[in-house]
C-alpha cells in the first residue's frame, strides 16, 4: 500500500465516491483500491467505499488496513448477501456527487475522475449516466468486444438515434447520486447477474442519452480458470428464471411505462444479451428447465422488432435462430429466397453470395484434407452455411459436376439455441482434376423452384492438413514436384504441370505474395532455408516425442530402438526440455532438440516422420502462424503413438478432422476396429496393429509392491502452464471425493497391516493431470506419495499388484500378466465429466481383474492378493492373452516396417474400401 492520507476536511463531500464489492478478494482488491486513490484528481474529491459481502479469506483485514491508514477509504462488512445487496450497501454509504463502481479485481487509469468530471462539468444537463472503454488484461487482452465505436470520441449518445449502443457494464460507470436516491433506481438483489445492466438502462431511459469519455479507461481482469461470476453462472437455476423476468422483461416494462413502447435501446440492450444466451451451451442447464426457458426467451423475442434483432453482432446462424424460435417456426419456413438472397418479410436475413458489406459469414468450404494420387483427388470437408434452405453441394470441375457425400464429423457440436439453425456440412468427395483444369466448390439453392434455382460458387477455405501454403485473403499454394495447385479467380483451385523453369518463377513468386501479405522475414528466411535443405538432403529425419518436460513412454521407446538398431538413411531426432530427467541421458544417445528451439523447428520443417504419444500441439504444430507461409513444405507422415491403450471412445477429441494423424498406433484387434469402424475418420491403412513401442521395454520383476495409479478427473484438473506443459493446482481437488476416496485407501487400517504383515510398501503415482496434487495426500505407515514424474517402467517392473479406475496403465500390467483391480465407484459420474465416453472395453467383460466400487470392496480385494501369491487368475490370463495381438516384444521393429509402408504408399484405397467415412 502506497497511498498517503490526505488531511480531512470537515463536512467535505467528496465529487466521486467509488463503490467496489468484493468477495473472497485477497488477491486483487488492494490493487483496485489504490487504483482510486491514486487519481489525478484532487484527492479530497475522491471517496472509495469497498464492501466486504461475507469474505471467508482475509480481504476484511486487508479493507480495515486501508480504512485505517487512509480517510478516504471506507470499509464496511456484511454477511454474504450477494453482489446486489453489496452494491446498495455502497451507494447507500456513498457521500460524492457522483457515483462509480468498479471490480474488485480490475482497476482504473489514474486520469478516469479527472475525465468523468471535466465530462459531467460540461454536460451535466443532458445524461445522468457516463460510461468510459473497457480493455481486458490478463487471460485476455484488448478492448472489450462491447466497446464496438461508442468510444471513438468523446461524447453524449442519444440513444433513440443510436439506439444499437448498449451500456452493459457496471464497472467503468458514472451515475449521478440525486439520480440513485429514487428508490426505483437500485440494484435489484434478485439478480445475481445482469444487476448492473439493469440499472443502467434504467437511468439512461430517463434521458434518453448517456456520456462516454474515450481518455479514460477502465481495465478488466480475464481469469484463465474460473474467477468469474459470469463464466460459472449458467450452472445456476435463476440464470434461466430471474434474469429474463427480473432483467430482460422488467427494463421493457419500464420502456413501455415511459414512452409508451419500449424504445429499440432497450430492446437492443434485452436483445444483446439474448444474442449470447443463444451460444451458451445448454448442457449447464437442468433440462426440466428448458420448455419454461424457451417460453421465455420466445416472449421475449417477440417484444422485439425483427431489425432489432438483425442489428446484433452475433453470427448469423444466431440471429435466424432467434427470429425462428420469435415466429415459432423453423427458419425454412420462415424466410423467402428472392435471388441470391433471403428475406424475413421485407427484410434481409442471409445472401449466398459474398458481399462486403453483408453483416453474416458468406457460405464458406472448408477444405481440411486435399490428397493428390496422380489425377485423382481426395477432398474431405465442412460446407458452411445456415440451414435456410434445401441445398445442392457439389464441385465442378472442368464442365463435370461431383456431387458431395455427406457424412458424419465425430467432433463435438455443442448444444446451443443458436446451433438449431447452424449448418456444417461434412462431406467427401472425389474428383478428376487434371493441369490446367480449375476445382470449384458450389452450392445450389431452390433446384425444384419456378426461377429453376440458383448455383453460385463457394470460397475454399484451405486448412493445414491440406498442405496449402497462404490464406483465404492472399493465396494458396501448393507443389508436388513440377505439380502445382494454386489459387485462382477467388473461388477455385488450379492445377498446372511446370518445367523446371517454370517451377523456379512459382516458387519466387510465393514469396513476393508472401512479403506482400505480411509474412515476416524470419519466416521467409526459414522458408528458403528449407527449400535449400530439401534440395541436398540424402537422409530423412524422423522427429518424436513424449512430452515437453519428460519422456519415458512410446516416443522413448522408439527413440532408443532407432539409435539401437540404425535404419539405413534415417536420423532420429528426440524433442525434450534441457530441465527433463532423460535429457542427458537421451542426448548421449543421439539428437536431442529443445521444443519450440530454432534446432527444433528446423527439423520439424524437414522430418519425413513426426511421432508423438501425447497428440501435443507442440509436436503437431510448433509452427503456430509462420505455418501460413511454409505449411506446402511439410511431407511428413504424422504417426500417433498413443499414450496408452485407447479403450474409450476418444473420437471426439482424436478424430482425423481434429488431429490430421496419417498413421494410429494399435495394440489389439478390437483396438483397432475400434478406431476404423468408429467415429475416428481414419482408413483401414492409416491404423497400424503394431503394439505399443512402449511394451517392449517392459520387464517383470516384482518387488512386493502394491501400485495406486488413477487416472485424472477433468473437472478437477488445475490451469495448464504453456511453457513447461504441467498442470498447476486446482482450487477444488482438495473438498473432492477423489481426494477422500483415494485418501482412504491409502490410509486403511487393514490393508496396511496385511501390506506389514506381508512385507508389501506401496506408492500412489497420480496422473500427470494432478502432479502438483500430490503434497495433498497424506502418506501412511506402508504407502507414499509419488512425486511428478513417475519412473512408470519401473513402477510397471517392481509392481505386484495395480490398482487403478480407469487408466490405460492396466493394459502395460496386464501386458506383463500381473493382478489389476479396478476401483470405479464413480463411473457414472467420470464419463459424464470426461472428453470420452464408454468404448468398446467392458471392463467386466475385458478386464483383467475384479471391479469394485468402494473402499472396503477394495481393501477385500487387495488383502486376497497380497496375502497370496499376486499371481494374476486364469480367467484374467485368458483375457490378455486373446486380447493383445502381440506379446514378448518386436513392437518398436513393427512399427517401423508399417511407417516405411506408409511412406511408399502413393496410391489412395478403392472408394468403396472406406468404413471409416460414416453416412449422415
Amino acid at each position: 500500500m502506497t497511498s498517503v492520507s490526505p488531511a480531512p476536511v470537515e463536512d467535505h463531500a467528496p465529487l466521486f465516491s467509488v463503490v467496489i464489492p468484493v468477495y473472497n478478494g485477497e488477491d486483487f482488491v488492494a490493487e483496485a483500491i489504490q487504483s482510486v486513490l491514486d487519481q489525478t484528481i484532487d484527492p479530497h474529491e475522491v471517496e472509495v467505499v469497498v464492501v466486504d459481502d461475507g469474505s471467508e479469506d482475509s480481504t476484511g483485514s486487508i479493507l480495515d488496513e486501508y480504512a485505517a491508514q487512509d480517510g478516504r477509504v471506507v470499509a464496511l462488512h456484511q454477511p454474504n448477501g450477494g453482489v446486489s445487496v453489496a452494491l446498495n450497501s455502497g451507494v447507500d454509504a456513498a457521500r460524492g456527487k457522483y457515483v462509480g463502481f468498479l471490480g474488485s479485481d480490475d482497476r482504473l487509469s489514474e486520469n478516469t475522475l479527472e475525465a468523468v468530471g471535466n465530462f459531467f462539468a460540461e454536460h451535466e444537463d443532458e445524461c445522468d449516466l457516463v460510461a468510459i472503454p473497457l480493455m481486458m488484461f490478463g487471460a485476455r487482452r484488448g478492448p472489450h468486444w462491447n466497446n464496438r465505436n461508442r468510444f471513438a470520441t468523446t461524447r453524449v449518445i442519444d440513444v433513440s438515434r443510436e439506439w444499437n449502443t448498449p451500456q452493459a457494464a457496471g464497472g467503468g460507470t458514472f451515475i449521478k447520486s440525486e439520480v440513485l436516491k429514487d428508490p426505483g433506481l437500485r440494484f435489484d438483489p434478485r439478480l445475481f447477474i445482469s444487476e448492473d445492466q439493469t440499472l443502467n438502462t434504467l437511468v439512461i431511459l430517463r434521458k434518453m442519452a448517456y456520456g462516454v469519455v474515450a481518455e479514460a479507461t477502465y481495465y478488466n481482469r480475464r481469469h484463465a480458470v474460473g474467477g468469474s461470476l459470469v463464466s460459472s453462472s449458467q450452472f445456476r437455476r435463476e440464470f434461466y428464471t430471474d434474469i429474463p423476468r427480473y432483467a430482460y422483461q422488467r427494463v421493457l416494462d419500464a420502456g413501455r411505462e415511459m414512452y409508451g413502447q419500449a424504445p429499440r435501446y432497450v430492446q437492443a440492450m434485452v436483445a444483446y444479451d439474448l444474442s449470447w444466451r443463444f451460444r451458451a451451451d445448454l448442457a449447464a442447464m437442468d433440462p426440466d428447465l428448458e420448455p419454461d426457458y424457451r417460453d421465455l426467451l420466445r416472449g421475449l423475442l417477440r417484444q422485439l422488432d425483427v431489425g432489432v434483432i438483425l442489428a446484433q453482432r452475433a453470427p448469423v446462424e444466431v440471429r435466424l435462430s432467434m427470429l425462428s424460435m420469435r415466429a415459432g417456426v423453423p427458419i425454412r419456413d420462415l424466410a423467402e429466397r428472392r435471388g441470391t438472397t433471403y428475406f424475413v418479410g421485407d427484410k434481409p436475413v442471409y445472401s449466398l453470395e459474398v458481399k462486403p458489406r453483408a453483416r453474416h459469414r458468406p457460405v464458406r468450404c472448408d477444405i481440411e484434407f486435399f490428397e493428390v494420387h496422380g489425377d485423382r483427388v481426395l477432398v474431405d470437408g465442412v460446407f458452411r452455411l445456415p440451414d435456410i434452405d434445401d441445398f445442392d453441394l457439389h464441385f465442378e470441375v472442368g464442365g463435370r459436376r461431383y456431387p458431395v457425400e455427406r457424412v458424419h464429423d465425430p467432433r463435438p457440436v455443442r448444444s446451443s439455441y443458436g446451433n438449431e439453425v447452424a449448418a456444417a456440412v461434412p462431406f467427401h468427395v472425389q474428383v478428376e482434376l487434371r493441369a490446367g483444369e480449375l476445382l470449384t466448390p458450389m452450392v445450389r439453392a431452390g433446384h425444384d423452384a419456378a426461377d429453376g434455382g440458383i448455383a453460385v460458387p463457394v470460397q475454399p477455405l484451405m486448412h493445414r492438413f491440406t498442405g496449402f501454403s497462404g490464406r483465404s485473403d492472399a493465396f494458396y499454394y501448393r507443389r508436388l514436384g513440377r505439380t502445382v495447385f494454386r489459387r485462382q479467380r477467388r473461388f477455385s483451385i488450379e492445377r498446372v504441370d511446370l518445367g523446371l523453369l517454370e517451377v523456379l518463377r512459382a516458387e519466387a513468386g510465393v514469396f513476393r505474395r508472401a512479403a506482400r501479405a505480411g509474412a515476416k522475414a524470419q519466416v521467409l528466411a526459414m522458408r528458403a532455408g528449407a527449400i535449400a535443405r530439401r534440395a541436398l538432403r540424402r537422409r530423412e529425419i524422423w522427429l518424436m516425442a513424449d512430452h515437453k518436460s519428460e519422456a519415458g513412454d512410446n516416443g522413448e521407446a522408439m527413440f532408443r530402438h532407432l539409435c539401437a538398431q540404425p535404419r539405413p538413411g534415417v536420423v532420429p531426432y528426440f524433442v525434450l526440455r534441457k530441465d527433463a530427467d532423460e535429457y542427458a541421458e537421451l542426448k548421449r544417445l543421439g539428437k536431442v532438440v529443445v521444443p519450440g528451439s530454432r534446432a527444433h523447428l528446423r527439423a520439424y520443417l524437414d522430418a519425413a516422420v513426426v511421432m508423438n504419444s501425447a497428440g501435443d500441439n507442440y509436436m503437431l504444430d510448433p509452427l503456430g502462424r509462420r505455418r501460413t507461409y511454409l505449411n506446402d513444405l511439410l511431407s511428413h507422415r504424422s504417426v500417433f503413438l498413443q499414450h496408452g491403450v485407447t479403450k474409450d471412445d476418444q473420437s471426439a477429441w482424436l478424430n482425423r478432422r481434429a488431429k490430421g494423424f496419417d498413421l494410429f498406433v494399435t495394440s489389439s484387434p478390437a483396438e483397432r476396429d475400434s478406431i476404423v469402424q468408429g467415429d475416428y475418420g481414419y482408413r483401414p491403412d492409416q491404423v497400424a496393429l503394431t503394439g505399443l513401442p512402449r511394451f517392449d521395454r517392459l520387464v517383470s520383476r516384482p518387488d512386493r509392491l502394491l501400485v495406486l495409479a488413477p487416472t485424472w478427473r477433468k473437472a478437477l484438473a488445475g490451469p495448464l502452464d504453456p511453457e513447461t506443459g504441467r498442470v498447476g493446482k486446482s482450487e477444488r481437488f482438495a473438498e473432492s471425493d477423489y481426494l477422500a476416496y483415494w485418501q482412504s485407501v491409502i490410509s486403511d487400517p487393514r490393508l496396511n497391516a496385511v501390506m506389514a504383515e506381508r512385507g508389501f510398501t506401496g506408492i500412489l503415482a497420480l496422473h500427470p493431470s494432478h502432479s502438483a496434487e500430490h503434497s495433498t495426500f497424506a502418506p501412511s505407515e506402508r504407502i507414499s506419495i509419488s512425486p511428478y514424474p513417475h519412473d512408470y517402467r519401473d513402477l510397471f517392473s517392481r509392481g505386484s499388484v495395480l490398482v487403478t479406475d480407469y487408466s490405460s496403465v492396466a493394459f502395460d500390467f496386464a501386458y506383463l500378466r500381473k493382478p489389476v483391480v479396478y476401483a470405479q465407484g464413480d463411473r457414472d459420474e467420470f464419463f459424464q465429466g470426461h472428453l470420452y465416453s464408454e468404448g468398446y472395453f467392458s471392463y467386466e467383460r475385458d478386464g483383467f481383474g475384479p471391479v469394485v466400487k468402494t473402499v472396503p470392496e477394495l481393501v477385500d480385494s487387495l488383502v486376497d492378493l497380497v496375502g497370496t501369491s499376486c499371481e494374476m487368475q486364469p480367467e484374467y490370463r485368458d483375457r490378455a492373452d486373446r486380447f493383445f495381438a502381440f506379446s514378448g516384444g518386436g513392437n518398436c521393429e513393427r512399427l517401423c516396417r508399417a511407417i516405411e509402408a506408409s511412406l511408399a504408399r502413393d496410391t489412395a484405397p478403392a472408394e468403396d474400401h472406406d468404413p471409416s467415412r460414416v453416412r449422415a
